[in-house]
């Protein structure tokens, strides 16, 4: 893990809220023994944390196939 970690860090990650609580609760429901793992990564991964907006005007943002993409 820390070789993966020291791979991508040479980047700015910036992770939005909407993914951080997607990825943890399809961790949690598919890969249980795995969430643990997930927290100490993600402890370790430098990344900028930014808020997703609740309400999104859909009218100013292309065309998207599925509207639960948007915060994305």
């Amino acid at each position: 893990m820390r070789k993966l970690v020291d791979v991508i860090t040479s980047y700015t990650i910036v992770l939005p809220s909407y993914v951080i609580d997607k990825l943890k609760t399809v961790i949690k429901l598919k890969f249980p023994t795995k969430y643990l793992a997930l927290a100490r990564f993600l402890l370790e991964l430098p990344f900028e944390y930014t808020n997703t907006i609740e309400r999104i005007d859909v009218d100013r943002y292309p065309k998207t196939r599925d509207k639960k993409d948007l915060p994305v």
